[in-house]
């Protein structure tokens, strides 16, 4: 499945902020650095990036169990 969607400088470094566990755990100052390199890249680039999120949807059957009886 796809997610497509075009977002400005600010949106974007607020999607990274909020999805990318890498950039999470950065500590300050290279966050705040990192995220204002992202922004202006972005500004300079016209201030539109667009995204194509791939979401895995990963399915399986749950294992067969034998059913347990109690005796009253």
């Amino acid at each position: 499945m796809e997610n497509r969607k075009i977002l400005n400088a600010d949106q974007y470094v607020e999607y990274l902020a909020g999805t990318q566990v890498e950039h999470i755990t950065l500590k300050e100052p290279y966050k705040t650095r990192f995220y204002e390199g992202i922004r202006e890249a972005v500004m300079n680039a016209g201030n539109q990036i667009k995204i194509i999120d791939t979401i895995a949807l990963y399915m399986t059957k749950k294992p067969f169990s034998m059913p347990v009886h109690y005796n009253k």
